[in-house]
Order: C-alpha cells, then sequence, then structure tokens
C-alpha cells in the first residue's frame, strides 16, 4: 500500500491530510453535499448526497482506479 496525501485549498488556507488506508473529503452546502474518497490501491468513489436540510439518497457520480483512468462509471450527465 502507497501512502496518501491530500489537500484542499480554500480562501482561508489550506487543509492538509495523510493516511494509510483512504482519504475522505466532502464540500458541504446547507441542501446538497459532494463527497470524494480515495483509497490507497488507487481507487475512488465521487458522490453526493444531502446535507443537513436537503432530502434524498446518495448518488453515485463516478468510481473506477486512478491507475486506469481507461473506464469511469457515471451515473448522472455532466453538463
Amino acid at each position: 500500500m502507497s501512502a496518501l496525501y491530500g489537500y484542499l485549498s480554500g480562501d482561508r488556507g489550506t487543509v492538509t491530510k495523510a493516511s494509510h488506508r483512504e482519504i475522505e473529503a466532502k464540500l458541504q452546502s446547507w441542501e446538497d453535499a459532494l463527497g470524494l474518497t480515495l483509497w490507497a490501491d488507487g481507487g475512488f468513489s465521487l458522490y453526493r448526497e444531502a446535507g443537513p436540510h436537503g432530502g434524498g439518497p446518495r448518488v453515485l457520480i463516478a468510481s473506477g482506479n486512478l491507475n486506469h483512468l481507461c473506464r469511469i462509471v457515471t451515473d448522472c450527465e455532466v453538463a
């Protein structure tokens, strides 16, 4: 397994995270949340879910493996 290192930058600074197994990042608004999970083997999952005042199920947007980006499964249209 390889070590993971991630960062999220915004107008209020940068947050970093290191891990050996997985990193999960979530951007959340009042109604929705967009999440990304990255595993040490290169697999990833990008999904949308309800925020604290939203409704509805978790929806998978894309999943695959960063080492083999030739095939990404998507469940929604990209504008």
